[in-house]
Parts: C-alpha cells; structure tokens; sequence
C-alpha cells in the first residue's frame, strides 16, 4: 500500500515552514520547494489584475514560502517519521472508534479497521482522516452531510517559458472560475484549476486518463486566454490530471470527546481558495 500524491501539490506558507524549520526539515524545505516570488492576477481576458511581489512578507514574517509537490512532502514526513523508530501501518481502512471500557466516559481507545483488526489501546486517538472522517462521526455522534462547492482539476508539468516564469504564481480569475500555476521543486509548474458545475457532473465525467478530459478543460475555458489554452496543451492527461469535487462541511460544536480529537479537514476542512494549502 501506498499513499498517492491526489492534491499534486501545496502550499506552505512562512507559518507552515516554520513548523517545518522546528523538525529539522528546512533545507528539505528549501530542496523541495519552487522559489515563488511574485503572485500575479489576470482576468480571463488576460487584463492585469496586480503584481505582488512577496519578498516584502517574506522578510516581515522572517520565512519564505514554498510550494512542495505533496508526494514528495509526504514521503518526506513518513520517512523522518520511521527514522525516529516510530512504526507506521498502510493498507488499512478505519471502520469505527471503541472505548476500551464502555461505562467510563474517559476510557482510552482503539481504533478499529476494515479487517477486523484493531489498533493497540491509546491514550489519545487523532482522527487526521481528512473530509470524510470516520472518526468525526464518533466525536459528534451523526455522519455529516458534504456540501459540494465547485470541481478542481491539478497536476504537475515541465516548466516551460511560454507558459511563465520559474519564479512567479500567475492566476487568471473570471466567469466564476480560476486556471493557475506557482513553482515546485525539480523545474515543475503546479498547476490547478477550477469550475463551479452542477453538482451531479461527476456522474457524466469523462473517463480518468482520456483525451476527453483535455477536450472538457478546453471547452470549461474557452474563453481564457492563450497561455491558459497552452497550459491545457500541455498537461499529460494519462499521468498527471486529477478531477476532484471540492465539498465542505457544516461547522462542528466540538472537535473532542473524550480521549479522541480531530485534527485538519476532519475537523475544520478549509476550500483552496482560502490560502491555506492543500
């Protein structure tokens, strides 16, 4: 089992690379990441929005930024992670939450999986199991409904000129919707896009790896300029195009109970366009 790179990148910001900084990891960091300087808006008719130049917030905040593809950055964190001794489980599924001692509200836990097995008994279980947490459904008693946003489209391409420069973000935004692409390590563009459609458009989508996909994109933004129709051109639809519904959750009384607490998405999923990575 392995854990696949579905987001292809992320963002992390001068907070998250911090974080990063106080494990040990910054010069990963620096190896990793794409040097963004520069975040640049266009309408969809290609008018220039702003020009920012983010060196500024950099020396404020006392950190760059850096966009890491997110299979890199995992494999990065699992593997400093094993090397400290601690033991790290793929290929399960987990099915449910038990106390070890059903009458003590206080009890410790464990975590139950797809194969019957269970985890060993913890102290404190942390459901990180993203939008669709099982976890959560313990912590609040009810499976919560997801509320679908908008569709997004990413993945990971060769840099190239005419698409933009090695060190900028460019973003054209109109018609409700956003093509973009930011730096990453090893001269890569990040790129993602997004598309308010109907609710129900996944049932029709074109097949995962087709040309129809590149033919969708095409149609979605017709009306977008040229560098946006040559970064379409330019994606490999069999390797490197992920469809993905972007959903949200009504807001949580609580993210604890008991020995359990939610972290991340499971707990407070936040939309792309937030700012927040992911």
């Amino acid at each position: 089992a392995e854990i696949l790179p579905i987001g292809a990148a992320i963002s992390l910001w001068s907070n998250g690379v911090k974080v990063m900084n106080s494990l040990g990891l910054g010069k990963e960091m620096q190896r990793m990441g794409g040097k963004m300087d520069k975040m640049i808006y266009h309408s969809e008719k290609d008018e220039p929005w702003f020009n920012l130049d983010l060196n500024p917030m950099y020396t404020k905040l006392g950190e760059r930024g850096y966009p890491v593809a997110r299979g890199e950055l995992q494999k990065l964190l699992m593997d400093t992670y094993v090397a400290t001794g601690a033991k790290l489980t793929l290929g399960k599924t987990c099915v449910g939450v038990e106390k070890v001692d059903p009458s003590d509200e206080n009890s410790k836990v464990v975590a139950v999986f797809d194969d019957g097995t269970k985890s060993s008994v913890a102290d404190l279980l942390i459901g990180a199991d993203g939008i669709r947490s099982t976890v959560r459904q313990y912590v609040i008693g009810e499976k919560l409904p997801l509320f679908y946003r908008y569709t997004n489209w990413n993945g990971l391409i060769k840099m190239s000129p005419k698409l933009g420069k090695s060190n900028e973000w460019i973003m054209w935004v109109g018609e409700g919707k956003r093509a973009s692409i930011m730096p990453v390590g090893t001269d890569r563009f990040y790129f993602f896009m997004g598309a308010p459609l109907p609710e129900d458009n996944f049932k029709n989508a074109p097949p995962r790896g087709s040309e129809a996909q590149r033919d969708e994109l095409k149609k979605i933004f017709k009306n977008f300029p040229k560098r946006v129709h040559d970064l379409i051109d330019s994606i490999d639809v069999k390797q490197s195009l992920n469809r993905l519904p972007i959903c949200d959750i009504e807001a949580l009384p609580t993210f604890c109970k008991g020995r359990v607490a939610l972290l991340g998405d499971s707990a407070h999923p936040t939309l792309p366009v937030m700012g927040q990575g992911g």
